[in-house]
């Protein structure tokens, strides 16, 4: 069991982060639509493909745990947003087989070179798994350190994309690897 002394856990809600493209269930259709489509519908509304959290942190490290009930996919990834420019650069994430679990709890340690605040607030986005039914999900941080919400996206508007299981990131090598996360890195 790993050692978290010294880390303080945020719920990931709508009320600790700004999320992008669920509902409070971490599902990208709210049941009221799905229990109208097909069953796969039904199915796929559940995962948690595009779904991001932006925060800031000037922790030096984050650490993210969730609950999962199943997971066909490899995890979370963690970007860094410029303050400045809006842009996205990956900071880290798991791509390796090793770290693919199918059911049950996730931890994850971003840190140790992929985190580089010394001491200064910086804006983060979370991606969540392509293909995982995420029941609940929490951030890490040092217990000193500070926490906010992140920087708003410079296009409000939403943007509907209708596809396929690449769509989804069926080929994608990370879950910030989908074309729909690079579009909303772009726009």
């Amino acid at each position: 069991m790993e050692n978290f002394d010294g880390i303080r856990w945020i719920r990931i809600t709508p009320e600790s982060v700004d999320l992008y493209n669920c509902d409070e269930n971490f599902k990208r259709l709210p049941d009221s639509v799905s229990s109208r489509i097909n069953e796969y519908g039904k199915i796929a509304a559940g995962y948690s493909a595009g779904v991001r959290a932006r925060f800031s942190t000037d922790s030096d490290m984050i650490l993210v745990r969730a609950g999962l009930l199943l997971q066909w996919d490899m995890s979370f990834d963690l970007y860094r947003v410029d303050e400045n420019t809006g842009k996205e650069y990956f900071c880290c994430g798991y791509r390796d087989m090793y770290y693919l679990i199918r059911e049950g709890e996730y931890s994850a340690r971003y840190g140790e070179g992929c985190v580089k605040n010394e001491g200064k607030m910086q804006y983060y986005t979370l991606n969540f798994p392509c293909f995982a039914f995420v029941e609940w999900a929490e951030i890490g941080i040092k217990e000193n350190a500070s926490f906010g919400k992140g920087l708003p996206y410079n296009n409000e508007k939403p943007v509907v994309f209708y596809g396929s299981s690449i769509t989804q990131g069926g080929c994608a090598s990370h879950a910030g690897n989908n074309y729909t996360d690079m579009l909303s890195r772009r726009f």
